[in-house]
């Protein structure tokens, strides 16, 4: 694991989110189903998710601020050393429904690390029960040429794991979640390949998607850039309720190359997916 000193090697991976923070936004994909189940029958709707700003921004996050589930994970950051930033810029806040499917989420990003590369609490609503979904602590740590290694994550007491791809547990209570380093860094090494001939801008309907296919991966992919890289991958992979491997990575990896390809065509759309998905393995 890479030591990080909190100046240089953490700005390029901040900067780069901080880059398609506003891009992701305008992503091409149209919104449908997003969550991924463990069959290929049921997916999780999550339509139209959305980032919110302002007074919707500050006022959810107040309140998954009080629940005992983010305070449970504050108080372990700060035990590990680590403090809640506190400027706008360092929350980042969404909203998802569909059909079964309503969720609201909270980024709280951290500050003064000891050895990772960035580390935010993640707190996930349903809002029409009142239900915490999602709740997590994740340290992301990288290698020494700045590919992410593995998401070290905490969870509430007797919380269930969300994204156990590959894990194992850490001396400390941690479970650690692998990423599959070597697939993120070759995807980051490769170089782009336009294929400009038949675009299309239309979502696959739930009907057309093979759960292990391209199609899959393209529109997880599509809607992953849609919410943009300026959050974490746990923040993305809450709201979007995907919590199974895709592509065969842990969610968390995925996310990382996505934004990749993403930061490397300073946009989305159909190209990101299709690159992304080449890269991954499954178009």
């Amino acid at each position: 694991m890479k030591e990080d000193n909190n100046t240089s090697e953490e700005s390029g991976r901040i900067n780069r989110r901080n880059v398609l923070k506003t891009v992701g936004a305008a992503g091409l994909f149209a919104a449908g189903s997003t969550g991924m189940a463990a069959a290929a029958d049921s997916l999780s709707q999550a339509e139209e998710p959305k980032l919110l700003t302002g007074t919707e921004k500050r006022t959810l996050a107040r309140e998954l601020a009080k629940t005992p589930a983010f305070r449970e994970l504050a108080q372990r950051a700060r035990a590990d050393g680590a403090q809640i930033r506190s400027d706008a810029d360092s929350i980042v806040a969404g909203y998802a429904r569909g059909e079964d499917f309503a969720r609201e989420v909270v980024q709280y990003d951290l500050e003064n690390l000891t050895d990772a590369a960035e580390a935010s609490i993640v707190i996930g609503r349903n809002p029409e029960t009142g239900e915490i979904e999602v709740a997590n602590l994740d340290y992301y740590y990288e290698t020494d040429d700045g590919v992410l290694d593995e998401v070290h994550r905490f969870e509430p007491t007797n919380a269930s794991e969300t994204d156990g791809v590959q894990s194992a547990a850490t001396s400390d209570g941690a479970t650690v979640i692998a990423v599959d380093t070597d697939a993120i860094r070759e995807a980051q090494n490769s170089e782009i390949d336009v294929d400009e001939s038949s675009p299309s801008n239309a979502a696959p309907t739930p009907a057309d998607i093979d759960i292990t296919g391209c199609s899959a991966c393209k529109y997880a992919a599509g809607q992953v850039c849609t919410i943009g890289c300026s959050a974490a991958g746990g923040f993305i992979c809450g709201l979007l309720g995907i919590t199974i491997p895709v592509a065969g990575l842990s969610c968390l990896g995925f996310v990382e190359i996505v934004c990749t390809v993403a930061d490397e065509y300073s946009g989305c759309g159909d190209a990101v997916a299709k690159e992304a998905c080449n890269r991954a393995g499954l178009c």
